[in-house]
């Protein structure tokens, strides 16, 4: 009976003081996690003794409208816990308190001890995902990709990437540090032959690379001489935001092009019915509705309100010359009523003038019958038109201006 009575007296102490035995976490670090692997360590105030603990972690926020249980392998020596911790790329930017359950295999002890210092989950980089601007085209036909200003302090450099000949396969083609303009050239590629989907990221001063933006697409467009000398262009979708128009751009010059024509954003093909008799380059352009800010380290030349197309050209006679020549002047310009032409230095045989409006249209039409003539304007809108003068050989075109 002693010895009966003695056996519950001794397990009594054990249970008691397995019961008795309170731990507090001291310290966790690092106290951001980040997608990927990662490694915590928790130190408690005492050692672990019992071989036969079993640690759960779990973070969820005060309010506990969300938890998270990580997928983690979990050791211990002394006081020190270590725990491989696994976070999923798709969890970002949460934050919440720490709890460790510690739980003897014989229920003598069962503890759940609480972090109150936020653990952040993801955040930081790993929150911050970047957006392109834009991609659009410059006058040498290079594409450009446009973002804005950055002003996170731990932020480094943007890389860029460019899709590959696999769909959604995106390889990095280029860095530009965070102090530079937010412009990267893409010179490598042809941009005749297609078109080119790109996404950014961005790199912080730790060397950790964020998730990348959505794709933005460039619009690619082409040329066909059609039926009569017409000229027929098709081009691609946009891809990266929303727009309602597309503009086409027509002229003698890459940097001299006006509009001819708006079409909706669901249709992508455009005949120009009445091409001028010169070399002619076209562009499809649409408006950006939130026109990029870059600050003020803008390059000359560039516009950051529209995204333009490539630049396709397409060459309507073989002889075409301006008017600096020396033998045909036309004046005055701008004009109000009348334009006095003078052809000189050569027999007058037949001569054409043309007037056209800024669609390719022509609007005025007369056959020179002197070599001195002045041909009246003045039923003409104030604006801008196309004039060409057509001798027996030769094309010569001007803008000539309407007051």
């Amino acid at each position: 009976m002693k010895t009966k009575a003695l056996l519950l007296m001794v397990t009594a102490l054990i249970m008691l003081t397995l019961k008795s035995q309170t731990y507090q976490i001291h310290s966790v670090e690092p106290e951001q996690l980040v997608p990927g692997t990662n490694v915590m360590t928790i130190i408690l105030d005492k050692e672990i003794t019992e071989d036969s603990v079993t640690v759960y972690i779990m973070v969820n926020d005060k309010s506990v409208l969300w938890h998270y249980y990580f997928n983690t392998e979990v050791s211990w020596v002394d006081s020190t816990i270590t725990a491989i911790i696994d976070i999923s790329g798709g969890t970002i930017d949460e934050e919440g308190v720490l709890h460790i359950n510690l739980t003897n295999t014989q229920e003598w002890n069962d503890e759940q001890l609480i972090y109150d210092n936020p653990i952040q989950i993801g955040g930081g980089i790993y929150s911050f995902i970047p957006e392109i601007c834009m991609v659009s085209s410059d006058t040498f036909n290079r594409n450009m990709i446009i973002w804005e200003l950055f002003m996170q302090d731990f932020l480094d450099s943007v890389y860029v990437y460019r899709e590959t000949e696999v769909a959604e396969d995106f390889a990095k083609i280029g860095a530009v540090s965070i102090k530079e303009p937010p412009i990267f050239m893409d010179s490598e590629i042809i941009q005749a032959q297609n078109s080119n989907r790109y996404k950014i990221s961005c790199r912080d001063t730790l060397g950790n690379i964020s998730l990348q933006s959505i794709p933005h697409k460039t619009i690619h467009l082409t040329m066909n001489e059609g039926l009569n000398n017409s000229v027929n262009l098709i081009w691609e979708k946009y891809e990266g935001f929303n727009y309602q128009t597309f503009h086409i751009y027509r002229g003698n010059t890459k940097k001299g092009m006006m509009e001819i024509a708006e079409i909706a954003s669901n249709l992508f093909t455009f005949t120009d019915l009445y091409p001028l008799h010169c070399k002619l380059y076209y562009q499809v352009v649409i408006e950006n509705p939130s026109p990029c800010d870059i600050g003020s380290e803008k390059l000359l030349d560039n516009d950051y309100g529209t995204c333009k197309s490539n630049i396709v050209e397409f060459d309507n006679v073989s002889s075409v010359q301006d008017f600096n020549a020396d033998n045909i002047d036309i004046f005055p310009n701008p004009a109000t009523d009348y334009l006095s032409v003078n052809i000189h230095d050569f027999i007058l045989t037949k001569v054409d003038f043309k007037i056209y409006d800024l669609t390719g249209r022509p609007i005025l039409t007369h056959t020179l019958k002197g070599n001195n003539e002045k041909i009246n304007v003045s039923d003409l809108k104030s604006g801008t038109y196309i004039l060409t003068v057509k001798t027996d050989d030769t094309i010569y075109n001007q803008t000539i201006l309407k007051k």
